[in-house]
C-alpha cells in the first residue's frame, strides 16, 4: 500500500505529497486593517495619507491603478466607501500621530 492509503485520525487518507504551508503575509506597519487589504488598496492609503492635498482620483493612478479616466474614478469612489480601507485610513492616521518627533540636538 502506497501512502495514500495511510489512515490517519478519524479516517482520512494522507495526500500523497505533502501540503506546503501558504507564505505567512507580513503586517502592514499601520495595522491589521491594512494588512487585510489587496496591494493596490494598501498604496492608495500610504498615498492618501502621505500627500493630503491631491484628491482620491488622483491618488489611485499613483498606486499603480491603470484604466480610462472613468474606470479610476469609479474605482477611487468605491474604495472611499469601502470600511476595511475606511478602518485602515483611521489606523494610518493613528500611526502617523503616534510617531516620535524627531528631537533636536541641543548644542549650545
Amino acid at each position: 500500500m502506497g501512502r495514500e492509503a495511510e489512515i490517519v485520525g478519524v479516517g482520512t487518507p494522507l495526500p500523497a505529497t505533502p501540503i506546503k504551508p501558504r507564505p505567512v503575509k507580513k503586517p502592514h506597519p499601520f495595522g491589521f486593517a491594512t494588512s487585510a487589504l489587496k496591494p493596490l488598496a494598501q498604496r492608495f492609503v500610504e498615498i492618501m495619507q502621505t500627500h493630503a492635498n491631491i484628491g482620491q482620483a488622483r491618488a489611485l493612478p499613483l498606486a499603480g491603478h491603470r484604466g480610462s479616466d472613468m474606470a479610476v474614478t469609479k474605482a477611487a469612489y468605491r474604495l472611499m466607501r469601502d470600511p476595511t480601507v475606511l478602518e485602515a485610513f483611521r489606523e494610518a492616521a493613528v500611526a502617523q500621530v503616534s510617531r516620535e518627533p524627531l528631537r533636536r540636538s541641543t548644542t549650545s
